[in-house]
């Protein structure tokens, strides 16, 4: 028998579009509404249900018997392969209970994939729920919500779909021990840059379904709960037709982030080799706070994908050199004086810094309050130091950068950071050729490795791959009861 603490799946969509579903399990008898036939049947286990459907049609929760609509009225019964309407969404039961005879056991959805999290006896008033979402459940059953876009292979009749048995719920929610819901988000953490036995810069990557609707203070929550595990969290949703591909936003655990490198290096490598709709393409558009930039797809050829970076813009403002040096915990002989100092938006606001040696750069060791005032006393938002002289000769640069606003020290491995750097040499005449390899990170035996490009067209792209740790769900809970803020 299955516990209150499991699963139930939802999708988050348009308010007019609610509907309330309460399973319940009785003593006596159970009752199921028919709305065609007018009267109360009687079915043989003791479980009832009850649909109160809102301007939306689904599929009555007990396996075998007809769907509900407030418009259409009761459809054709459950079972697994027949058609559903694409029109709106549909609860299907797959807690494999029976209902009557002939009812299917265990129809279309998988069993387990989803159950109700109050307990029984629960009345109807105190059913635990979120506000706007569609679905209320209690007692020790099941449904499952799936979205139109999400039914597979046309039916030849009618224009309906049929369900795979493989699809995954577009939303799910798991019951709390103390009343309320956890939400339960595709998650991934990608480690970005990742090279022989380099660790790369871990991102985490949250996969919203259509229809699927997150608060920024979620997002900002799963950052901060991340603190220490991965820098920034990536959530990718589809795109805007007619203006991109797909879209992104980025939050590190002290804030939004308006662009992050890496983050973007390890969503779109992981994009482009598992969705389909991308593996063959060339290119795809990507929209962010920053505006909407290019992604190459060049796994098939250097394994890499590349990101174009947003336009630089250039700063004048530049701080002393023994101040910097002094927030950086460096002697002022560690700056290297043939270089001038840079500010550049690539992204983010990046404050460039030349040194003497390999040395100087490695052994950099700043206190992360200190450079977090500095960083704020300058109004940048991350510190790069860098120097020509490298670990392995086949390089271009060493680099090491700072990002203490965003809640932690330093960034192992950075995309908008190097491309600050490779717009400022390009712009100080430092950088001629087509291609530049930055070795990154305080270990001098196994940097992190980051590709700038300059292309043809003009601009400069960053390129890298992604190596994918963790594949799984973020649980986020909520414990929000009906009328509560959360």
């Amino acid at each position: 028998m299955m516990t209150p603490a499991q699963m139930i799946a939802v999708p988050r969509i348009a308010a007019f579009h609610a509907f309330i579903v309460i399973l319940d399990r009785e003593d006596g008898c159970p009752d199921i509404p028919s709305r065609n036939a007018g009267e109360q049947k009687k079915h043989g286990p003791k479980e009832f249900a009850r649909v109160v459907p809102r301007r939306t049609a689904l599929l009555n929760p007990c396996s075998g018997l007809p769907p509900y609509s407030d418009e259409a009225g009761a459809g054709p019964g459950l079972s697994p392969g027949r058609p559903f309407s694409r029109a709106s969404p549909h609860a299907v039961d797959c807690g494999g209970y029976r209902h009557g005879e002939g009812a299917s056991p265990s129809p279309v959805s998988r069993e387990g994939e989803a159950v109700a999290g109050v307990p029984a006896g629960t009345p109807p008033e105190q059913a635990v729920f979120l506000p706007a979402l569609p679905v209320v459940l209690r007692a020790e059953h099941s449904a499952t919500v799936i979205l139109p876009e999400q039914m597979a292979s046309s039916f030849p009749s009618g224009g309906g779909r049929m369900l795979d048995e493989q699809t995954e719920p577009a939303f799910e929610l798991t019951a709390g021990s103390a009343g309320g819901f956890m939400k339960r988000y595709r998650f991934k953490k990608i480690d970005a840059f990742a090279s022989g036995m380099s660790s790369g810069n871990p991102a985490g990557y949250v996969r919203l379904s259509p229809g699927e609707e997150i608060a920024d203070h979620e997002m900002q929550r799963i950052a901060r709960e991340l603190k220490g595990f991965v820098s920034e969290v990536g959530f990718l949703r589809e795109g805007i037709p007619g203006e991109c591909d797909l879209s992104i936003r980025y939050f590190s655990c002290e804030r939004e982030v308006d662009f992050c490198g890496h983050a973007t290096i390890a969503v779109m490598d992981d994009v482009v080799r598992n969705d389909n709709r991308f593996r063959d393409r060339e290119s795809l558009l990507l929209r962010t706070n920053r505006g909407v930039v290019t992604v190459l797809n060049r796994t098939g050829e250097d394994g890499m994908v590349h990101i174009r970076a947003p336009e630089p813009a250039f700063s004048d403002a530049r701080p002393d050199a023994a101040e910097t040096a002094a927030a950086l915990d460096l002697a002022i002989r560690d700056i290297d004086p043939a270089i001038p100092f840079g500010v550049v938006n690539a992204g983010l606001d990046t404050l460039l810094i030349p040194l003497a040696s390999l040395d100087a750069c490695i052994q950099c060791s700043p206190d992360y309050a200190t450079l977090r005032a500095f960083a704020l006393a300058h109004s940048v938002d991350v510190v790069v130091i860098y120097t020509r002289e490298t670990a392995f000769p086949e390089h271009d640069l060493h680099t090491r950068v700072f990002a203490p606003l965003f809640g932690y020290l330093e960034d192992p491995a950075t995309g908008s950071g190097n491309a600050a750097l490779g717009n400022f040499l390009v712009r100080e005449n430092l950088w001629t050729s087509r291609t530049l390899v930055i070795e990154q990170g305080p270990d001098r035996e196994n940097p992190n490795i980051v590709r700038l490009l300059r292309p043809e067209d003009g601009g400069l792209m960053f390129g890298g791959r992604g190596q994918v740790r963790i594949d799984g769900s973020y649980v986020l809970s909520t414990g929000v009861r009906p009328g509560q803020p959360e």
